[in-house]
């Protein structure tokens, strides 16, 4: 009934899935897929729609419905070839589906057996649509099954990375430093924009960056937005890479990652995994709309995934990604015309994000690029109110809306994905 109602209100639509769940040996529920909006990036990685949905069947005949030499992956292969021709899809942010959980041993070997057509897919998915890469299976013990899809780098483009600083000698060489050590792309330029530094260590240490990177002064009150917009003014990348001075490179590929999806001419923003020095999550995107501004995904929960896998495990879309550690075309910065310099501490990167999505471009968050964020040590954890009133005023359609990569069965008041109010008996 839901499904129908939606297509019923929607009669063009092609596709129409819902959340789920699973049930226990008792038949108790647990394991709620609380589901984003149509998401390219997530598909991806998971057949996210799983098992439960109405398909236009003039669209499947197109398509040759299921492929029997696709095995075990035959739903995610129907899907991802049906998604190829359509992007007339909708998403019931309601529990419709119920599967039964009752692992055995045969079916952690069926899991591993799906997984292995699955990836098998995928590598068909990226030929058909001329985008050369490569997919691993992630391994767990229930959830859906899982895969990291790497994209191959198409060209070499020099990537501008621009880092504000002031003062705080010590993370700045320690940003700099794991730059250099641990990165693998080479086509890179460092621009240090510093806003008035007056510690002694501070200045002899930027006075000693010539020739390695290229130091700029900002003699003005800080303002995040126009230090970067500064930046970009004496960037020469075709990439620009937007870097506080308080992260450290933790895996060496972490710039190649961020552009294998900058590369793609539908992406305008990427953003990395970020973790806190213990390993706890800072960043895994952003959702828009907490407490009507923004709240970084899956803070503090645990860096390694025990058991099932999670969204922040995975490339997927987002509404936004922290500006710590983002990636953006120089050509589409252009064109939304850069940070907006009214918000001059917060919420300038959510906002780029959004400009970004508003002219039809994707935002990719990716795991695979990962960093230490020592979160706030240059300016504290300020979240000056002007910016807030600005940002929500500016985007109160979207906030009224929702951000459709989250899901509104999910709290809106708090960052740790927990469910906001509990009809499904889940405890």
């Amino acid at each position: 009934f839901e499904l129908v109602a939606r297509l019923q209100s929607e009669p063009d639509l092609d596709v129409v899935y819902s959340d789920e769940d699973a049930l226990d040996f008792l038949s108790r529920r647990g394991e709620p897929l609380f589901k984003p909006d149509w998401s390219p990036d997530l598909l991806l990685s998971t057949n996210y729609l799983q098992r439960f949905g109405i398909f236009r069947r003039s669209r499947t005949s197109e398509i040759g419905a299921f492929a029997a030499t696709a095995g075990r992956g035959q739903p995610y292969d129907f899907v991802l070839r049906l998604t190829e021709h359509t992007t007339r899809i909708a998403h019931v942010p309601k529990v419709l589906y119920h599967s039964r959980h009752q692992p055995t041993v045969d079916d952690v070997l069926a899991r591993r057996l799906a997984n292995r057509d699955e990836s098998r897919v995928l590598v068909s998915a990226l030929a058909r649509r001329h985008t050369p890469g490569r997919t691993t299976p992630l391994y767990a013990r229930r959830g859906p099954r899982c895969h990291a899809t790497r994209f191959d780098l198409r060209q070499r483009p020099l990537v501008s990375i621009i880092i504000p600083t002031r003062n705080k000698q010590p993370l700045l060489e320690t940003t700099l430093e794991s730059i250099w050590k641990r990165t693998d792309y080479d086509r890179y330029e460092i621009i240090v924009v510093d806003n008035e530094s007056t510690d002694a260590d501070a200045v002899r240490y930027l006075a000693s960056l010539t020739p390695r990177c290229q130091v700029l002064r900002w003699s003005k009150p800080f303002n995040y937005s126009a230090l970067n917009n500064f930046g970009v003014q004496h960037a020469r990348g075709e990439q620009l890479l937007f870097l506080n001075n308080d992260v450290e490179v933790i895996q060496r590929d972490w710039l190649t990652a961020m552009l294998e999806h900058a590369q793609r001419p539908e992406v305008g923003a990427v953003g990395a995994r970020l973790l806190y020095g213990d390993g706890r999550i800072q960043h895994a995107g952003v959702v828009v709309g907490i407490n009507r501004v923004a709240a970084n995904a899956f803070r503090s929960w645990p860096g390694e995934s025990t058991g099932s896998l999670r969204l922040a495990d995975l490339t997927r879309n987002t509404s936004a990604v922290t500006g710590a550690c983002m990636m953006v075309p120089r050509r589409i910065f252009d064109e939304v015309g850069g940070f907006d310099e009214d918000l001059r501490v917060v919420l300038n990167d959510v906002d780029l994000c959004l400009k970004i999505r508003e002219r039809g471009y994707l935002v990719v968050y990716t795991p695979h690029a990962l960093l230490y964020h020592y979160e706030g040590s240059s300016r504290g954890r300020l979240h000056p109110p002007p910016d807030e009133k600005v940002f929500e005023k500016r985007w109160s359609d979207f906030l009224d809306r929702g951000d459709p990569y989250y899901n509104p069965n999910l709290t809106d008041k708090h960052d740790d994905w927990r469910i906001k109010v509990d009809p499904y008996g889940y405890g």
